[in-house]
């Protein structure tokens, strides 16, 4: 069976990439206390250390066969990014109206991503299922 779905290491390097991009926000515009600057950079380094040993381990595993069963996914990138883009969308009401848009359009791509895969999902299901009915 093919693989639906894609790598998780992604959901993660993306979290990065906003801390990345929270903490020069908060560095230029700001200028928060050295604890503050070296948190927040090192949260971002371990994250991205993380996404590198996701990686890693997703090129060391195999490609799964037809003959294994379907994995029913239950957290996917676009849920992942839905609740980012929500607590964006919470969070802009104290921050102002750029955290608004820019979580506005990460919730547009949330959604687009949720039928996405609602939509990889069910022709997964019906491949399975023409496969059953074969045999």
């Amino acid at each position: 069976m093919r693989r639906l779905m894609g790598r998780g290491d992604v959901v993660i390097l993306l979290w990065g990439s906003l801390l990345f991009v929270l903490w020069v926000v908060a560095w230029a515009l700001w200028h928060p206390d050295v604890e503050t600057v070296v948190m927040l950079a090192v949260a971002v380094g371990a994250t991205v250390a993380k996404a590198a040993w996701a990686t890693i381990r997703g090129l060391q595993r195999p490609e799964p066969s037809d003959d294994e069963p379907l994995a029913v996914v239950t957290t996917t990138h676009a849920t992942s990014l839905l609740g980012v883009a929500i607590c964006g969308v919470a969070l802009a009401f104290e921050f102002g109206p750029w955290l608004m848009y820019l979580s506005g359009g990460l919730l547009l791509i949330a959604i687009a991503g949720l039928i996405r895969e609602h939509r990889a999902t069910r022709a997964g299901l019906r491949e399975v299922a023409e496969r059953e009915q074969r045999a």
